[in-house]
């Protein structure tokens, strides 16, 4: 299993590409999300100096918590990643020598149920993401205002990826609680859809002051 964070990106897509249970899908959400905050990261750190010194409180405070979020994502983009590996293991088991095909079928779920877990964390953090653009797009550096429509449409590619994701785990779900908790997520997914295009679409079309 690979770390991304100890990966060239050559060797990142090239990993992407084999025939390997991951990286993949997940894997390139939570990259898409942390890409995203970066991108933020960059603006917010254009917008400090003397002639943003008037809102240089607000600046750090996002800046620290997108470098929390930016954690984060590469966090659950490698969780994704153990918990497809673990998805591979258990398709790969064949039954015989001491396994039967009802243990085969429960590892699966079990593993398909673990890996609802990275997406449905990744929506969550690319909803905070999305909020912290909305506070960095009117006070930051209008010098790089695209930039946060190049993040906000990263971290909207993000949330669709693990909305896909997630929904494929859902079956395999058991817990109610779980499933409560994963219904409520995605519930919540089109507003955060709909902020992030409203934050692309402020860049593209600027209303004249």
């Amino acid at each position: 299993m690979i770390d991304i964070r100890g990966e060239s990106v050559d060797g990142l897509i090239r990993d992407i590409g084999k025939r390997i249970p991951s990286p993949g899908g997940g894997t390139v959400a939570g990259l898409q999300a942390a890409l995203g905050a970066s991108l933020l990261r960059m603006v917010a750190n254009y917008s400090q100096g003397p002639k943003f010194e008037h809102v240089s409180t607000e600046v750090a405070a996002i800046l620290a918590e997108l470098e929390d979020l930016e954690a984060r994502s590469l966090d659950a983009a490698n969780e994704d990643a153990r918990a497809f590996d673990a998805v591979g293991r258990a398709y790969a088991a064949k039954p015989g020598a001491g396994l039967d095909p009802a243990e085969r079928r429960e590892a699966i779920g079990r593993a398909l149920d673990a890996a609802a877990d990275a997406p449905a964390k990744l929506i969550v953090i690319c909803g905070e993401l999305v909020a912290l653009a909305e506070e960095l797009a009117p006070i930051g550096n209008g010098s790089v205002i695209a930039d946060v429509a190049a993040a906000a449409a990263s971290i909207r590619a993000a949330v669709s990826t693990s909305v896909v994701n997630l929904e494929a785990n859902l079956p395999s779900v058991q817990d109610p609680a779980r499933l409560r908790n994963f219904e409520r997520i995605l519930h919540n997914v089109s507003r955060v859809h709909n902020r992030a295009d409203a934050l692309v679409e402020s860049v593209r079309n600027p209303v004249a002051a």
